[in-house]
């Protein structure tokens, strides 16, 4: 006898229904998000975007049809294998204390058959299956642990993992550094209910824990299900199994046998023509290298040499070598410090008076300059600062050239000549200057737009902008004539009457940095338009503490630990990933 056909329904599936009596725009993007997963629909987009397909989705009349593949299959199997989630006493009761289990090192255990990230979403969002008291958040609360979360994960955030188990319920405890600094830890505990997978509780030390939901909980369950995904829920090795070893990939979309069509596999012959058949003691990288080496022989260049690139053994450091690198660090710092003796508080690199001459790109490369300072405070991915040492550093990346780029240095000029007429007094006088240093910011560099000294003391700096969005209006009204959109992306606000800067925008900490090394109190910010001109006031003591502590200890710490030891090193110009200490901590 034919067995009944299983579907999915919206309220198999966590997150597949929308929260009643509130209008589809006003949901999060989170929750557009896993609406959409659930159907199988493309998810990424702005919200409009977002709400655009949910809304034609309801509208053709597939708002009830749900992938029997979401989150691996598992609500499917749950429902084809009629498994009860979970009961409200045995979520009340709880598992027994943390002291009466037996701990072991992470994976000790099977892990709950049925755990995937529906449940995270569930206890993270709402519609919690363990607890029918359970009152779903607002929406955006959980948009922060789910983003921090997933950056704790990649960036190995979590140490010491340990996980416990006893007849209804699976523990996982772990300690996960508070921030990205990485000098403090958290103990974060996470249970889940063995028969369903579902999340009982969550339990952390930081002050944001108070239910359970922080980004460091989050980041646990994040690391938890990546892990499921990628080795499954039995920690048994696959040679211990009745033949669990070259059976394929699993199924992506599971359903009957008989519904499922299989194509012809595609022909790709680009994977025939690399197949290399020798044995792994006979790479090509020799080959290639020397192939390479005779091409740079020939005085003309040729099409090969776009092709190929010179390909590197990695090399890995011992505390030894470290020790090394350490030592030369410090004997960098040693000579940097003997040669700023020579040279007044604050002076001009030699070599480097003429802004965009050759020497001016040269020793711009060796520091951490204003228009760069947001940029590098930021770098959070092994990926964002291999980019920035790659363009930086090394100079590796191509300067591309946008239309507002361009629109900017052809009229700098007019810009610069236009607030020497109108504001500069006659007992002043505007210089233009090159790269400048601070022998208090040795790891610091600016090329600011422009001096105004008095009596030859440098009494304010200046700084000059050429917004293309603003080519054809006035600047002094750029909060009527601009767009809602282009409001939020622009640079400054106002408020009482006065323009500001945008405390966490990278001119802000341009700004910041040119002033605290030229040691001025103040900057004439310019903003150009070919209608008018607009210049208001930056006072240094405007600036909030956390942007000079960015600038004067982050970056600091930064340039010791990763931009010196990479000039030593010279890893990413052969493609070998980054190393950096954990030494220098001021």
């Amino acid at each position: 006898m034919d067995q009944p056909s299983i579907s999915l329904l919206p309220e198999d599936v966590p997150g597949a229904v929308l929260r009643h009596g509130v209008n589809i725009e006003d949901h999060s993007n989170l929750e557009l998000q896993r609406w959409l997963e659930c159907r199988a629909l493309k998810k990424t987009g702005n919200k409009t975007d977002l709400v655009q397909r949910v809304v034609n989705c309801i509208e053709v009349g597939r708002s009830n049809s749900i992938s029997l593949a979401i989150d691996g299959g598992k609500w499917y199997d749950m429902k084809r294998n009629v498994v009860v989630t979970a009961s409200t006493s045995t979520a009340a009761s709880g598992p027994a204390s943390d002291e009466t289990l037996l701990w072991a090192r992470f994976p000790s255990r099977e892990i709950p058959q049925y755990f995937n990230k529906g449940h995270i979403y569930t206890y993270l969002v709402g519609c919690f299956f363990e607890n029918e008291d359970y009152v779903s958040n607002n929406a955006g609360v959980t948009e922060k642990p789910f983003r921090r979360g997933s950056q704790f994960v990649s960036s190995d955030h979590l140490h010491e993992v340990f996980d416990s188990s006893d007849n209804r319920f699976y523990l996982l405890k772990a300690k996960c550094f508070a921030s990205f600094n990485k000098n403090k830890s958290y103990s974060v505990v996470i249970t889940l209910n063995k028969a369903s997978g579902a999340v009982v509780n969550g339990r952390c030390e930081c002050k944001q824990s108070a239910l359970g939901k922080c980004s460091h909980v989050s980041a646990l369950l994040l690391f938890l299900e990546k892990f499921y995904r990628e080795n499954g829920h039995d920690n048994t090795a696959c040679t211990s199994k009745l033949r669990q070893w070259g059976l394929g990939a699993k199924l992506k979309k599971p359903g009957p046998i008989s519904q499922k069509k299989y194509g012809n596999v595609r022909f790709e012959p680009i994977r025939r023509a690399t197949f290399d058949p020798r044995p792994d003691n006979y790479e090509r990288t020799v080959n290639i290298n020397n192939f390479i080496c005779d091409l740079q022989k020939e005085r003309l260049p040729t099409m090969f040499q776009t092709l190929f690139q010179l390909r590197y053994d990695d090399f890995k450091l011992d505390q030894s070598s470290v020790d090394i690198v350490i030592q030369q660090v410090l004997i960098f710092k040693k000579n940097m410090d003997q040669e700023l003796i020579k040279q007044k508080n604050i002076f001009s690199v030699e070599g480097a008076e003429i802004q965009h001459s050759l020497g001016w790109f040269r020793w711009r490369s060796y520091f951490i300059t204003a228009s760069n300072a947001k940029t590098a405070s930021s770098l959070v991915s092994l990926s964002a600062k291999n980019n920035y040492l790659k363009r930086n550093l090394w100079q590796l990346t191509p300067n591309l050239l946008t239309a507002a780029m361009r629109y900017g240095q052809v009229n700098e000029a007019k810009a610069r000549d236009k607030y020497v007429a109108d504001h500069i007094q006659p007992n002043e006088q505007f210089v233009q200057v090159g790269l400048y240093m601070n022998k208090k910011y040795p790891h610091l560099a600016c090329s600011a737009d422009g001096v105004v000294t008095t009596n030859g003391v440098i009494t304010r700096v200046i700084e000059i902008k050429c917004p293309k969005v603003l080519e054809d209006k006035d600047p002094c009204q750029w909060n009527s004539v601009l767009t809602g959109q282009q409001q939020s992306n622009f640079f400054a606000y106002e408020e009482n009457n006065k323009v500001f800067l945008k405390a966490n925008h990278p001119y802000n900490y341009q700004v910041a940095t040119t002033m605290l090394i030229f040691e001025v109190p103040e900057c004439d910010f310019v903003v150009w338009s070919s209608v008018s001109l607009l210049v208001f006031k930056v006072q240094l003591s405007d600036i909030s503490r956390h942007v000079i502590d960015d600038i004067t200890k982050k970056l600091k710490k930064m340039y010791y630990n990763m931009y010196i030891p990479e000039l030593f090193l010279m890893r990413i110009p052969r493609n070998l990933p980054l190393f950096e200490l954990d030494y220098f901590q001021e």
